[in-house]
Order: structure tokens, then sequence, then C-alpha cells
């Protein structure tokens, strides 16, 4: 791995300690104000809705500047929205409209840090080391932003509400500092196209190959179930497993136990059993977990399950990554980044109001069980899908989609 990367790896670090921060801060800076179901959910919301309403106009923009700069106006503006949101909190004048607001501000900022990362990735390292590449940022994501925030999180936000905010501020100041070092090298090219065309075509791509889309779909449709779950779990950690502050930390960093050695055998699972086995694997796991979580009557239960459910998603994210990574080429690759992650963040807030919905209707567990059903019949649908098939890297300058349809 070369210097460019080391930067690339240090950056997503940093960030991710300060995203674990507010991930925690946030749900809990909601229940300090109202303890109502779709308020605490609304939180989630407003982080989505970025991406679902600039994320393609992003991937454009980043298919056309140089993404390292775009990558630190990102970081900067972020800082400066948890920067104010903290600075307002220590002044005892925070209320539920400016949380939302900070937060938003600060998910338009990551919509456009994020594509322009996944994009320059596979201009920094080699094809054949972007599973141990994604591999590692998976880690760095398991070890910041899973097991080491959240706790940190916790306890900062009972001496000081403000802190974890702040902290996070900080954070995307020095991320901006160390992706500015990762110089863009691509030729330099101007598009005669306008950006609603530039749009269409990373969407007419990802949707004519056939792998992608129903990688795509099927990242949609899990999204609905996981956000629904993840979206409670604040008030599930709270109500049925009796934990406070920084035990809900706590259950956070267990996701990290399983989710290192996860993200780091990435590369050596899709070796030894086909990146579409590793897929299935994490949709059977994914079940697995929703139903022991939905079960367990002790906060131990609760932490194993989320150990088990690190471990496989932290290894369906290197895996999937690198799958989009190597099947798009260069100059479509921000584009066809930012439709995925236009399906992913779809589902997600969907999941997100849908478990509001669903545990103030029925149950805190009744969203629990809602995506373990979902999943069972994603499973049953894509099985074959997921067949083993030989990868290639696309040439440069390639537009016709592999496997397209």
């Amino acid at each position: 791995m070369n210097r460019r990367f080391h930067r690339l790896w240090a950056a997503g670090a940093v960030s991710n300690l300060g995203e674990g921060l507010i991930m925690v801060a946030g749900p809990l800076a909601v229940v300090s104000f109202t303890r109502n179901p779709l308020h605490v959910s609304g939180l989630m919301v407003a982080q989505q809705l970025p991406t679902l309403l600039f994320v393609l106009l992003a991937g454009a923009i980043a298919d056309r500047v140089d993404r390292t700069l775009l990558m630190t106006a990102a970081a900067l503006t972020r800082a400066v929205a948890m920067g104010v949101l903290g600075f307002v909190m220590a002044a005892g004048n925070a209320d539920l409209f400016l949380l939302y607001l900070a937060f938003f501000v600060a998910a338009c900022a990551l919509t456009v840090h994020d594509n322009a990362f996944a994009a320059v990735l596979p201009a920094v390292v080699p094809v054949a080391e972007l599973n141990k590449a994604n591999g590692r940022l998976a880690a760095a994501q398991s070890v910041f932003k899973i097991f080491a925030a959240p706790p940190l999180a916790g306890w900062l936000f009972g001496i000081a509400a403000a802190a974890p905010f702040l902290i996070d501020a900080l954070s995307f100041v020095l991320v901006g500092a160390l992706v500015i070092g990762v110089r863009d090298r691509r030729p330099s090219t101007r598009s005669s196209s306008s950006i609603r065309a530039d749009i269409a075509e990373g969407l007419r791509w990802l949707f004519r190959h056939r792998m992608l889309r129903t990688l795509a779909v099927s990242v949609f449709v899990l999204n609905i179930g996981l956000t629904a779950t993840m979206s409670m779990l604040v008030l599930i950690a709270s109500d049925r497993f009796d934990v406070g502050p920084v035990g809900y930390g706590l259950l956070f960093s267990s996701l990290a136990a399983g989710g290192v050695a996860g993200s780091l055998l990435a590369a050596t699972l899709v070796r030894w059993m086909g990146a579409g086995n590793v897929i299935r694997l994490a949709l059977v796991v994914d079940v697995a977990t929703f139903v022991a979580l939905a079960l367990g009557r002790h906060a131990v239960v609760a932490g194993m399950a989320l150990t088990l459910f690190g471990l496989h998603s932290m290894a369906f994210s290197a895996t999937t990554a690198s799958l989009r990574q190597m099947l798009t080429p260069d100059p479509l690759r921000a584009r066809v980044h930012s439709a995925h992650r236009l399906l992913s963040t779809a589902g997600a807030a969907a999941g997100s109001l849908l478990g509001g919905a669903l545990a103030t209707a029925f149950t805190l567990l009744t969203p629990l069980w809602f995506a373990a059903a979902l999943t069972t019949v994603l499973i049953v649908v894509t099985w074959r899908s997921w067949r083993a098939e030989p990868l290639a890297a696309p040439t440069p300058d390639a537009r016709s989609p592999r496997g397209a349809t």
C-alpha cells in the first residue's frame, strides 16, 4: 500500500471516529428532548434526506472536478455544522429543530465527501489490492466508529452533552488536512454534456449491469429492515435491556468485536468461497441477528447478537464495495456509486419512518420481526443471483457494462 492510501486510510479512521461519536450522541440528545419514537427516528431521516436529494448531483460533480478538493471542502463544511451545534448546546440554547438542522447540513457534506472518497480509492490502489484496501478501511470503521467512539460518546455526553459534537467538528478539520494531500491524478477533462445527462448515464449504466443492479436493489431492501431496527435501538436498549448512555455505547462497541475480524478476513473469504457466497452468508446471518435481538432479554445476548452482526456486515461491506469498484470504469465511478447510494439511503429512510411507525402502532420488537421476515423473502428471491462469475477490471474508457441484460 502506498503513501496516498495511508493518507486516505488515516482520513477514513478519523472521520469514522467523529461519525461514531455523533451516531450515539445524536439519539441521546433527541431523547433528552422527547421520547416519542417518531421524533427519535426523525433524526435518522434528517441524516438520510440529503442523500435522497443530492447524491446524484454529488456523483456527477465528483466525476467532473478534483475529487480531493471536493472532499476537503465537504469535510470543513461538516466541521462548521457540528461546531455551531456544539457551541449552542454548551450555551444551553439548543432545541430539537437545531439538532435536526445541524445533522441535515452535516449529512449534505458527508454525501459529497463519501461519493468522492469511493471514487478516489480505485485510483490510489491497484485493482488486485482493492479487496485488501476495502477490508482495511472497513476495519478502521469497526475500530473507530463502532468500537472506540460509542462508549466514548456515552461517557462524554454524560459529562457534557456538547462535547461529542465539538470533537466531531475537530475531527473533520483534520480529515480536510489529510485528504488535501491525496492528489487526484486523473487527466484534466471538461465534460461537454449537461449535469442531467451525466446523471442519466450513471443510472443507465448501473441498471444495465445484472450483478450490480441486483446488489443495489438488495441493499435497498436490506436497509429498510436494518434501519427500521437501528432507529429504535436506543429505545430497545433502554426499555428492554435496561442500559443507560454508557451501556448503549457499549452495545454499539460489541459490533466491532466481530467487525474487525470480518473486515480483515473479507479478502480471504472472497478467495476461499467467492464473492457471491460471502453475500449469501451475510443475508442468512442478518436474519439470525434480528431473531436473536427479538428473543433476547439480557444486554449480554444483545451484545453477542450485535457482535455477530458486526462480523458479517463488515465482510459484506468490503466485498460489495470492491465489486462495485472493480466492475465500474473510472469516468463513471462516482455516478454509479451515487446511484447505488441513492437506493441504499432510500431504503434506510423508509426504514427509519417505518421503524417508528411499527414501534408506535405495535411494540418495540415489531421492527425486528419485520426485518427478519423481509430479509428472508430477499434470500429466497435473490439466492440464485449470487452465482460465481469471473471479475475483470474495466478499461478506463469502458462504457458498456459487463453482465448487461
